[in-house]
């Protein structure tokens, strides 16, 4: 793109447009490069808010935001393309660990909860409502790196509407943006409130049978006590996530600072007794926290498609050495499978000193191939089942009712023709009989 993106392996779609791990091909770096739809780079509209949240997402210079780094529109095409670089962070994303290692020790908890509290003050400073804030958007690595990304819905402060079109996700969705009335930084908040409920309990406070109705759930019903599922927990704690999730957001905490305060005193003043404390369903772990989050390298420029240098061009990219790899996480929860929430990543730089289990995928293909000296997880399944695993039984069940009605109306075909034939020979001969022999 411009001469300059290699684009390489798909990492995530969003609402906006599809986040590619690329290469910088002037500063020789891995790069994330979110690509709008072309519908959306086609309205001058959308464009000039795409570029807006890379303006906004730039301003926000913290280690724990993903950084932005160039935007820019590619009409080498039939059609432009909108696009933002971002970094290439190295890790997954909170929802994986949640599934991996939740309900968490409230000390669990804080090395999460501390860094991304500080990357929404951050963001907040610089005067910007991130609006979207789930665990689908919070990067975590192997070294413990915590980052906030994917400003889709950011807006700065100044410009919060009552006619907001754009809602986050409905697990984690504050009740005035369900409303449709004006948000700002207490809308984060809330979302911060929910992700610290589900780490400490391994599950949302609500649930229903569609995003609809759990949206709904976060404006009419009351908020579930932590110490319901979590008895032994703290009291700061509880009363920490209850005031998060007040539903009056003049009742939350009014910047991300306000709580990240409060998070820092909990970890400062609690007992070693509080913070070890295991929630029920823990899974005690000899593993650290982030240990589950090991990757492959992700930094190599191999396998992205090759542009052809002309004799002048100093900054053209080293032919391609190996095939691309794809992540396998060291320790993947069974049969689990991307949300409905699942969102946008912008990628990972997947390059850490001990590389454990890789897949590699050919270019165009879509079957993966397990490294066949990677030492296999004792905790994963030898056979995962997709989606449709649930209802193998069932079919199995209908293909043999089916089967066993064809071989019965078969048989009773047969028999038909068995008792037909039996009746139909002493038939004959009592017709002979009568009948005598013909005159001669």
């Amino acid at each position: 793109m411009e001469g300059r993106y290699l684009l390489g392996d798909l990492i995530a779609r969003g609402g906006m447009g599809t986040v590619y791990r690329g290469r910088d091909l002037r500063l020789g770096r891995p790069v994330a490069v979110k690509v709008l739809r072309e519908s959306v780079a086609a309205d001058p509209r959308r464009t000039d808010r795409f570029a807006a949240e890379a303006r906004a997402a730039a301003a926000v210079a913290d280690p724990h935001v993903v950084a932005v780094w160039d935007q820019g529109l590619d009409e080498s095409g039939p059609e432009p393309l909108a696009f933002l670089v971002m970094e290439l962070v190295d890790g997954a994303t909170l929802r994986d660990l949640i599934k991996r290692r939740s309900p968490m020790t409230v000390r669990e908890m804080l090395r999460v909860a501390v860094p991304m509290t500080a990357g929404v003050a951050a963001a907040h400073r610089c005067g910007l409502v991130h609006r979207d804030i789930k665990p689908e958007n919070v990067l975590t690595s192997p070294t413990g790196s915590v980052k906030v990304a994917d400003f889709g819905l950011t807006r700065p402060v100044q410009e919060d509407s009552p006619t907001l079109t754009l809602i986050g996700s409905a697990n984690y969705i504050a009740p005035e943006v369900v409303r449709r009335e004006s948000s700002g930084p207490p809308a984060d908040l809330y979302s911060l409130g929910v992700i610290l409920y589900e780490m400490l309990t391994g599950v949302p406070p609500f649930r229903g049978p569609s995003p609809y109705a759990v949206s709904m759930a976060h404006v009419d019903e009351p908020f579930p006590e932590l110490r319901r599922r979590f008895p032994g927990v703290d009291p700061e704690v509880a009363d920490i996530v209850a005031w998060c999730c007040e539903k009056d957001p003049e009742h939350r905490p009014q910047r991300a600072a306000d709580l990240l305060g409060e998070l820092e005193h909990l970890r400062e003043s609690l007992a070693p007794a509080a913070l070890d404390l295991a929630p029920p369903g823990h899974r005690q772990e000899s593993e650290d926290l982030f240990s589950v989050l090991r990757t492959d390298s992700h930094t190599d420029p191999a396998g992205l498609r090759a542009v052809p240098a002309g004799p002048d061009d100093a900054d053209a990219a080293p032919p391609p050495r190996t095939p691309p790899t794809r992540l396998l996480p060291a320790d993947p929860a069974p049969g689990a499978h991307p949300g409905p929430d699942v969102d946008e990543r912008p990628g990972a730089d997947r390059s850490p000193a001990t590389p454990t289990q890789s897949i590699r995928a050919a270019a165009g293909e879509n079957r993966v191939f397990r490294d066949a000296q990677a030492p296999r997880d004792p905790r994963s399944p030898r056979v995962v089942l997709g989606r449709g695993g649930p209802y193998r039984g069932w079919i199995l069940v209908l293909i043999f009712l089916l089967v066993a009605c064809a071989v019965g109306y078969l048989g009773w075909l047969l028999g038909l023709q068995l008792i037909g034939s039996v009746d139909a020979a002493p038939a004959a001969a009592l017709l002979g009989d009568r009948t005598g022999p013909p005159a001669g």
